[in-house]
Order: C-alpha cells, then structure tokens, then sequence
C-alpha cells in the first residue's frame, strides 16, 4: 500500500530561508552556511522558478533514504564518506513552482511545489537559492496532496478520536442489547429441559 502513495505525484507547501544552508537542507541540521541574500528581489524570485519546471536534473541531499552501492546516503554523509558532488543525479518533474516573498520577513520565502515520485524538495530549496547567488533550506514544509488525497479533506485528530469513540459506543449498545441472560429461554436456542419434562417424558418408564 505505502508503494502507491509513493507513486503518486504529490504538492507540497511550506517556506525557504534565504541566505542561510544546512547539511541536511533543512532545520534538522545547524546552520553552517551564510550567504548574503538581501541583493535577490521579488522579480529575480519569480525569474529563478522558470529554472526548475519540467524535468529537471536533481541531486538528492546526502543526509537522505537514497542508496549507493547498498548503503544509504545519510550513512555515507554522517560518516564523512560522500558529499553532494558525488551522488548521481535523478530524472525528476516538476509540474508547478510558485513562490512568495513573506510579508513579516524578507528573508523567508514561501512556496507551492507540484511534483512527481522522487522528488526532493530540501533539494529544490538547496539549487533554487545557488540560482539566486545565494543559498537556502527548508525551513517548513507539509504535503498537501498526495495522488488523489487532499490534506484539506482529512479528518482533524479531535474529529477522528470523536468517531472512534462513536463506533465504540455504539458497539457496545448493540451488544447489550443483543446479550440474553443464560437464564432466559430462548426460541432459537436449543430447548430447556427442567425437571418436570424429563418426569414427563418417563412415563411407563422404571
């Protein structure tokens, strides 16, 4: 099941930071790289997204899943055996990138990326910000579709424990109604001797 989700084109939503590059092209590394930013303009923005669209080239980040000669990249990077220039490039596709200066902080940029199996958007954050003479790295990002699913149609977690908990409740209705006490005939149950019919059934009998 995973491996259809996987196989579906996805979107995914969230912000760059500017200036500023990580190993892992994201916040779950220190920041070990500045760069200036402030030179890059809303129209160098929007001019730089062309760049990316279509199929593209893309080296995944080497603190990633992806495997080499059997071992994982971010085993390599963690152990200082491989750096960016020596993973090989994927084929992958990017069929939307838009991009948004935000209002509260010039240097955070968000954005919408539509996006075939494969793609690495810490990647995508990481190239777009040398395109700009700079750098960059994800600093949020959520997906919000996946193949045919929308996060907007997903359940909250209060709604899905609330229904949960219907389910149960009701479960437990219909089994308390449903129980019959052992002491109680029933018509569809085998029958229930007592005394009088095994004396009756005797008769003639020693």
């Amino acid at each position: 099941m995973s491996s259809v989700f996987m196989a579906e084109d996805k979107v995914y939503e969230g912000t760059f930071r500017l200036g500023e590059g990580t190993a892992s092209y994201d916040a779950e590394s220190p920041v070990t790289e500045h760069l200036p930013w402030q030179h890059i303009t809303d129209e160098d923005l929007q001019k730089a997204t062309s760049l990316f669209r279509g199929t593209i080239s893309q080296i995944p980040p080497p603190y990633s899943a992806v495997r080499i000669n059997g071992r994982r990249l971010y085993d390599l990077a963690a152990n200082g055996e491989i750096d960016r220039t020596s993973i090989p490039p994927r084929q992958v596709t990017i069929k939307e990138f838009e991009v948004e200066r935000d209002p509260e902080d010039q240097q955070l940029v968000n954005f919408r990326v539509a996006c075939s199996k494969g793609t690495y958007v810490r990647s995508l954050a990481y190239d777009f910000g040398k395109a700009l003479n700079s750098t960059a790295y994800v600093t949020k990002i959520v997906r919000s579709v996946s193949g045919k699913f929308k996060l907007e149609d997903a359940w909250s977690w209060q709604s899905l424990t609330d229904q949960v908990q219907w389910l149960v409740d009701k479960e437990t209705k219909r089994r308390a109604n449903s129980s019959v006490p052992s002491h109680t005939p029933s018509h569809n149950g085998p029958r229930q001797w007592n005394n009088d019919n095994i004396n009756s059934n005797r008769t003639g009998y020693k």
